[in-house]
């Protein structure tokens, strides 16, 4: 107790007037606490010391106490009102009040000397305790007959225990406060709230602001109405100068109105934030009682009061009359007299007053309403404008000039009248209205100069107030008033098309745009279409009540302005085939011409590039048609291998990987990715040899701050202004093009013919860099005034990463972190673009390495800390998952796009550090050669102090690039099968650690035994075994993972398998080693025996009974077991799945699963599913696609097999391809089988690309009884194997080709013989055949000559195997 109360002894009495023994334990209780050397008075019994001890002990420290125990755990609800007194009380102790030397000031405990009834510590206190400040509000006059027995006074020395102490009893304060649940023990921490502010140190305070500060607004607002009007009622101690000072002025202590203006802020957030009219009516009440306490001549009060007066209109009249009450109360309570004595008395408040309701008035929405139907209506406007010059003495130009704004919103914006003969009557006098007010403002009736300024307002108005409307007949007149404005403007149109365009993007009324501008069509042409195609495809089985107007806009547009858009018309695909559209599409074809495949393939890579979403996907499906019509001749243009086709085809896949990667979250971007997917199957896996593709693309990162405008503005701003499909994202778009233009020193005059002439230097030379196309679609940026509040995004602590978060919110969350601490001139630019951030993706991928360069280069070493986090937060979950360990079954796939951004990232970054280093050595050596002849400096070679600057900026970012882990990166590029980033990086670990990875090289790097492993799994998926022969030499001793990994590549499966029961010997129950096997199994062939495996597994180790049966599916649906495929596909939704196995089988689960839906018939079903495992590959397709062509084949070349599959499930029709038959000459099949063959030899000529294709192939042609073409493809898989040096599994396949009766399997078989050194044998195999051929074929010299070798060859083998004999018993 000693902390809390202190060792002055002079804070208690002597004693010796109380004269009740009531009173006699407690004062020398006081006094032990206070005076460790006083001795308790003989006369106190010690239990009754003892007792009040404990009660005051348990009265002070209990808010202690539970500092460190839960509220729930010490049940401490029920008792809220002591524990508030308790809080007061130790404040009081706490001694911080400013002292006065006034008698009868100080912080007193009274006691009544003729109590006689025993009283508990607490009554006691609370009934005689009184603060001259805190109880200011409810003084009570203390006679004669009370006594004060502790004065505050004396404590003049600063305890610094109790004050750490006092520190966590206030925090308690706000546990409870926001904790509690009882609205009697909140009411009472809020009757508390004078005692703890008046009493808090100003070291306390100023630490404790910011929760201070949160208080008030979570009290002013309080869901209790209790606890409002307990507020209202305390409120005024926030107003203490000693409280602003710190809490509404930053701490500082500064003079001046800025404090107050704060506190008023936060009083009108929460007038605005209040939707409820209780709330309101306790907000109300918190005014009245700040006005009582208020100077009259401080701003406070005079805000106060106005917030009074402005809530007189509210809709409420509860609302209205007690803010009426509470004027009239505060004019009598502050005045001593009414209102009218308060505005005679006090001139600067009247003048003040009057100034505010005037400006009120001009800007209020009814009267706005009622001035707006004045002027329209014309017969009133004279009276009205003389009205207002004799009351307000202004005259009409200045009348006008201040309501412009909402004037012009109420004029345009005017509600409907249910009769539409008013309606067209009030919206035919818009024109001449607006015409009028532009004559008394300028003196001029040009409406296109007038509203330049206005006009992009008055389209958010209509978007916001009528085109969003539920109501179709408000929807209506709003397109009715974007048909107005569009008259009125006339030439300065075509600025504001693309605005236009998303307004009437669901509308269909878009036939005035081209007569007003027809200059201006040509860039939307294509958009306009677009938005059309959909309706017009439903239109040609069930014509539409609509299609009569669409047809006359697309004649309009199309046919009327065909010699001016001729060459925007052939870029618009034929229409559907609709009668009504005959001339539309004639028209057309005519602008068309003759156009080769290549020409169109040119035009689709353009319109796959096109701003607009909806063109893009228009153009992707015309591309789809063109791919299914023309398949033979597109495959032809790449089997032809012509530099110019290769190159258009190159470009072609490009732009489909970049639409795979499409980020829109809308329904057509969905769409677009899917049929992009669709044309990659359809043009399909084409050998990335053939191709040059290269996604990933490197830039030079530093550049002047006008450059990163002009690339900004140019290459992402603009475009996302044009291709926005709603008002919320072009706006945006907008407002980050305006405030480029600002930095820049772009500003406009108000003419456009000087739309330049009052630029500074610096922004007309920007304004020149741009494109005249960009210019039209900027140009009202330059005028315009969008504005983004100011928000302050705070530093989220740790890294924001979730393995589970998409690529977007990642994205967009980590850049406005990183926009948080950026510094110098930059952050305004990344400022500017916050708002089309969160809807453009392509552009905050663009500036994320800017952004990061930022706060490397300037920012803190916690920010620094901080990008490194985040980073290796992504690497290591990348990582982690590397680690073959059983997962559930949970998307992860969603993270390769965010791993693929940070490699790009880092790419970037080690670029603009070689970039710097370069630079640096440049400008030095200027220096050195200038130096040494005495000649100038050469242009870009910088200072000292500038170079100094460099190397530090230099030295950020590669501390930035070291402080990641090579080791991380390399396993983080392998979980993404980025094998030769993997390679990359870890041998940029080696070398950094130990020298080079090269064993022979004069200081080679040293290996353990787990690199080795590592290098050894990286180049088992660069299909390298030399390297990995290499490799395994590098060890002292070869472990028997190396020799599986070894005879994998070397395609040695029946070494495999005896290496795989060697595992298996030592652990028996290993997940991996038994996954070995099976894949060992599937890939000799020997399915049958790989079910039989995957039931046992099923019985011996349960838990991962779905990994099996995804095994077990892989071999059913080969060998055509359709039966035990549907078993296994039906056990498949429970149990682990071992990591390492999942891509592969899972893609065959999906194939399984479309051949079943094709077993049944339902080809909806076939749909649905093709459609699914297309779906499943697009996300890691796009993340592949943005590094390269070849990382993305794998995922390319499934999506050719789903083609096929597609293509097959057509031939079939509506029959069971189970039920179906095709016979040889079929010419349907034919075409097919010759279209699938030329695909197959677009494709990578290796063994891992083609054997799934032919495995499908061969299950279609077997249940198809094609039993030549199934021994086709079992020819060509045995070649691939042979080619590739698995003799073992050629072989196999050698021998099922001969089983199904495949011709010239004996030309295999003797290249395979010769391949493994049995020449004889193949030349044996050659002579068989051609002594079966019939003799009439051969000739009878050819017959005789076989003959007579065979004859030879035979006692040659006669020979050698009598020697092999001999040999063979002599040992």
């Amino acid at each position: 107790m000693s902390i809390f109360l202190g060792t002055d002894s002079q804070l208690i009495g002597d004693g010796t007037h109380f004269v009740h023994p009531t009173y006699a334990d407690l004062i020398s209780m006081l006094k032990l606490m206070w005076d460790v050397g006083h001795a308790v008075t003989e006369t106190s019994s010690n239990y009754k010391i003892e007792y009040l001890l404990l009660q005051v002990d348990i009265l002070l420290c209990c808010p202690l106490f539970a500092c460190y125990r839960s509220v729930d755990a010490l049940g401490l609800e029920n008792v809220g009102k002591s524990i508030a007194f308790s809080l007061g009380f130790l404040s009081w102790l706490n001694g911080t009040t400013d002292h006065t030397d006034n008698v009868g000031d100080h912080c007193k405990l009274f006691l009544d000397k003729h109590y006689e009834q025993p009283v508990s510590t607490l009554d006691l206190l609370l009934r005689g305790f009184c603060c001259p400040q805190c109880d200011i509000m409810n003084r009570t006059v203390h006679n004669e007959e009370q006594v004060s027995i502790v004065d505050i006074a004396p404590l003049q020395v600063e305890n610094v225990d109790f004050n750490i102490n006092i520190s966590k009893a206030h925090t308690l304060f706000f546990k409870f406060l926001y904790t509690g649940t009882s609205e009697e023990s909140i009411v009472s921490l809020v009757e508390a709230l004078p005692r703890l502010l008046r009493h808090y140190s100003r070291h306390l305070l100023l630490e404790m602001r910011t929760r201070w500060n949160q208080c008030f607004e979570f009290l002013l607002c309080h869901e209790m109405k209790a606890v409002r009007e307990a507020f209202s009622g305390v409120v005024y101690c926030f107003l203490e100068n000693s409280v602003m000072d710190i809490l509404f002025s930053g701490g500082l202590g500064m003079n001046g109105g800025s404090k107050e203006l704060q506190f008023m802020d936060k009083i009108k957030c929460a007038f605005t934030k209040a939707e409820d009219s209780q709330i309101l009516l306790t907000l109300l009440e918190s005014i009245g009682t700040i006005v009582k306490v208020s100077d009259i001549h401080g701003e406070v009060f005079f805000c106060s009061f106005v917030l009074l007066i402005g809530q007189l209109d509210n809709h409420n009249s509860i609302i209205r009359m007690t803010a009426l009450r509470l004027i009239h109360r505060c004019c009598a309570y502050c005045f001593k007299g009414g209102l009218d004595l308060f505005l005679l008395k006090y001139s600067h408040a009247r003048d003040n007053l009057y100034d505010y309701l005037s400006s009120r008035l001009v800007t209020h929405p009814v009267i706005i309403k009622e001035f707006a139907e004045d002027i329209v209506d014309g017969q009133h406007l004279p009276s009205v404008l003389q009205f207002y010059k004799n009351e307000t003495g202004t005259d009409s130009k200045e009348i006008f000039a201040a309501a412009l704004p909402t004037l012009l919103d109420e004029i345009v914006c005017f509600p409907g009248e249910s009769d539409q003969i008013e309606n067209d009557i009030r919206t035919a006098k818009i024109s001449p209205t607006i015409q009028n007010i532009a004559r008394i403002l300028t003196g001029s009736e040009t409406l296109p100069e007038f509203l330049r300024n206005d006009f992009v307002r008055l389209l958010n108005s209509i978007d916001k107030k009528m085109l969003h409307s539920d109501d179709m007949k408000l929807q209506k007149q709003a397109l009715q008033r974007i048909r107005k404005l569009i008259e009125m403007m006339g030439p300065y149109l075509s600025t504001h098309t693309p605005k236009i365009m998303v307004l009437l993007s669901f509308a269909i009324d878009k036939k005035q745009l081209a007569e007003v501008s027809p200059s201006s069509i040509k860039y939307v042409l294509s958009q306009v279409v677009a938005a059309f195609i959909p309706s017009l495809e439903r239109c040609r089985g069930c014509p539409s009540m609509n299609l009569g107007k669409i047809v006359e806009i697309l004649e309009e547009l199309v046919v009327k302005n065909n010699s001016l858009l001729k060459q925007h018309i052939r870029e618009l695909p034929l229409l559907p085939s609709i009668p009504s559209l005959s001339e539309v599409n004639k028209v057309i074809e005519e602008a068309r011409g003759l156009m080769t495949l290549q020409d169109h393939l040119k035009d689709a890579v353009n319109g796959l590039n096109h701003e607009s979403l909806n063109v893009r996907y228009m153009v992707a499906c015309e591309l789809s048609k063109l791919f299914n019509a023309r398949r033979e001749d597109v495959t032809a243009l790449i089997i032809g291998e012509d530099i110019a086709d290769l190159d258009v085809i190159s470009s072609l896949v490009m732009a489909l990987l970049k639409g795979c990667a499409e980020q829109s979250r809308t329904v057509v971007g969905q769409r677009l990715k899917l049929v992009c997917a669709d044309c990659l199957g359809t043009l399909g896996a084409v050998d990335p040899a053939k191709l040059k593709v290269s996604s990933c693309e490197r830039f030079k990162i530093e550049c002047s701050d006008d450059d990163l405008i002009f690339e900004l503005i140019h290459k992402h701003l603009a475009r996302a202004f044009r291709a926005a499909a709603d008002t919320t994202v072009q706006d945006s778009a907008a407002l980050a093009i305006q405030e480029l233009l600002k930095l820049a020193g772009c500003q406009s005059s108000s003419s456009e013919e000087s739309n330049c002439c009052e630029m500074s230097y610096r922004g007309q030379k920007l304004w020149d860099r741009f494109s005249n196309y960009v210019k039209e679609i900027i140009a009202p940026c330059l005028t315009s005034r969008f504005h983004l509040p100011n928000t302050t995004d705070s530093a989220l602590a740790g890294p924001i990463f979730r393995p589970t978060m998409s690529f977007r919110r990642w994205i967009y969350y980590w850049i406005r972190k990183l926009s948080s601490h950026a510094t110098g001139s930059r952050s305004s630019i990344f400022s500017a673009c916050r708002g089309i951030l969160r809807h453009d993706m392509p552009t905050a991928i663009y500036l994320l390495p800017y952004l990061v360069l930022n706060v490397v280069c300037y920012g803190t070493p916690e920010a620094r800390q901080s990008i490194t986090e985040e980073i290796l937060c992504v690497l290591n979950a990348a990582a982690s998952e590397n680690s073959g360990a059983a997962v559930h079954e949970i998307a992860v796939v969603q993270s390769e796009v965010c791993i693929q951004a940070i490699f790009t990232l880092l790419d970037n970054l080690g670029q603009w550090v070689d970039d710097l280093k370069q630079e640096i050595a440049l400008s030095q050596s200027s220096y050195a050669m200038a130096g040494k002849h005495g000649g100038k400096l050469k242009d870009g070679t910088y200072s000292d102090h500038e170079q100094d600057q460099m190397l530090v900026q230099c030295s950020n970012v590669a501390e930035l690039l070291a402080a990641i882990p090579k080791v991380t990166l390399a396993r983080a590029s392998l979980r993404c099968q980025a094998h030769a980033r993997a390679l990359m990086y870890f041998e940029s670990h080696v070398q950094e650690n130990s020298g080079s990875s090269n064993p022979a090289a004069e200081c080679s790097g040293t290996f353990s035994d787990n690199d080795i492993s590592f290098l050894m799994e990286i180049y088992g998926g660069l299909d390298e075994p030399d390297g990995l022969l290499g490799l395994a030499n590098m060890r002292k001793s070869s472990s028997l993972q190396d020799q599986l990994i070894i005879n994998e590549k070397a395609g040695n499966w029946a070494e495999v398998l005896t290496l795989c029961e060697q595992a298996l010997q030592m652990e028996p129950t290993s997940v991996h080693r038994q996954s070995d096997v099976l894949n060992c199994l599937l890939n000799m062939c020997h399915l049958q025996g790989m079910i039989t495996h995957v039931d046992g597994l099923v019985c011996s180790i349960p838990q991962y009974k779905k990994t099996w049966f995804m095994h077990g599916v892989q071999a059913a649906w080969r060998l055509g077991r359709w039966d035990l495929m549907d078993s296994y596909l039906t056990r498949t939704d429970k149990g682990l799945v071992f990591s390492s196995s999942e891509n592969n089988a899972s893609f065959d689960m999906d194939l399984a699963k479309i051949f079943k839906a094709m077993m049944i018939k339902d080809q909806f079903l076939v749909a649905e599913k093709i459609a699914q495992s297309k779906q499943a590959l697009l996300v890691p397709l796009a993340a592949a696609g943005m590094d390269s062509y070849m990382r993305a084949y794998p995922y390319v070349v499934k999506l050719h097999m789903l083609r096929e599959l597609e293509d097959f499930n057509s031939l079939l029709g509506d029959e069971s391809f189970i039920d179906k038959s095709f016979r040889a000459n079929d010419p349907n099949f034919l075409k097919l089988t010759k279209d699938w063959e030329n695909r197959l030899r677009c494709t990578q000529p290796s063994l891992w690309t083609r054997e799934p294709l032919l495995a499908l192939r061969r299950v279609v042609f077997s249940q198809s009884h094609m039993n030549v073409q199934v021994g086709n493809c079992w020819l060509q898989y045995a070649k691939l194997c042979r080619l590739a040096g698995h003799n073992e599994t050629a072989h196999l396949a050698i021998l099922e080709a001969d089983a199904s009766g495949a011709p010239n399997a004996h030309m295999e078989k003797a290249k395979y013989l010769w391949n493994i050194r049995k020449f004889d044998s193949a030349i044996a195999e050659l002579q068989q055949t051609l002594i079966n051929m019939p003799a009439e074929v051969l000739g009878n010299a050819v017959v005789s000559s076989l003959c007579s070798l065979s004859l030879a060859f035979a006692k040659c083998t006669y020979l050698c195997n009598t020697s092999i004999e001999r040999e063979s018993r002599c040992v």
